[in-house]
């Protein structure tokens, strides 16, 4: 008589040693699905914190091409002056000083601009009249700044006319919360012939009576606060050219 044959099993150390495979195996695949979702978070976080670095930077921009060029001091009466009504001659009170085209250091930008006031577009309240009743001037100082803690600070007084309009101080209480995000913020402006930690468009030029005017070119570059912690924040740099600055180096003059 023939014995039937016993069929063949796993041994306890085959079945180990196959779990102990599998889960090597499917370690792999969870450690490279996982890098891989990171990778594409960490790509979709970039792309996201690149969208708003280049909103921030279009709106710092629209506001630089909107400011203002030097003006003409021969225009302006001087301080001393003085005019005559009937036999009695008095003197004139000085010009309103207001911040004209471009001041700043490398922490803080400060632009006195001209452009379409926003009260008057669109409907609604932004038609509505100003608080005291005065015109609206399309005349605005606007300050940009980093405070600590709340990331960069957009200041803008609307009227040209406000006691406050030499007023370089930045005031965080008034100011708008523009973008949370920046870290920090660094300011330099072209002069024609390299680039320079500040500005004053009021401060006279070589001759002595006529104001420098803008730069040639203002350098903005921010410093974005990433999610992570262990991650060093990205730096963003844009150059704005100003069509209205004078300040230009001439080769051979």
């Amino acid at each position: 008589m023939s014995r039937r044959r016993r069929r063949g099993a796993f041994t306890l150390l085959e079945m180990i040693l196959a779990m102990a495979i599998g889960m090597v195996i499917l370690g792999g695949v969870y450690m490279a699905l996982t890098m891989q979702l990171g990778q594409a978070q960490a790509g979709r976080e970039a792309t996201q914190e690149a969208m708003t670095a280049r909103a921030i930077l279009n709106v710092i921009t629209a506001d630089i091409l909107a400011s203002l060029g030097p003006y003409d001091p021969k225009q302006a009466p001087a301080p001393t002056a003085t005019s005559v009504t009937g036999d009695q001659a008095q003197a004139t009170s000085p010009p309103v000083l207001f911040n004209i085209g471009v001041q700043g250091d490398s922490g803080t930008l400060l632009l006195s601009v001209g452009k379409v006031p926003r009260e008057v577009l669109g409907s609604g309240a932004f038609r509505t009249a100003p608080p005291n009743g005065g015109r609206v001037s399309d005349l605005r100082r606007i300050l940009y700044w980093v405070e600590d803690g709340m990331g960069l600070m957009k200041q803008e007084l609307s009227l040209a006319t406000s006691p406050e309009i030499d007023t370089t101080t930045p005031d965080a209480e008034r100011a708008k919360k523009l973008a949370p995000e920046v870290l920090s913020i660094t300011f330099q402006y072209w002069d024609g012939g390299g680039w320079v930690a500040t500005w004053d468009s009021t401060a006279l030029g070589p001759d002595g009576e006529t104001p420098v005017g803008s730069p040639a070119a203002i350098e903005i570059t921010l410093e974005m606060k990433p999610r992570d912690d262990n991650v060093t924040p990205r730096k963003y740099r844009h150059v704005v050219y100003l069509p209205a600055g004078n300040n230009y180096s001439i080769q051979g003059q």
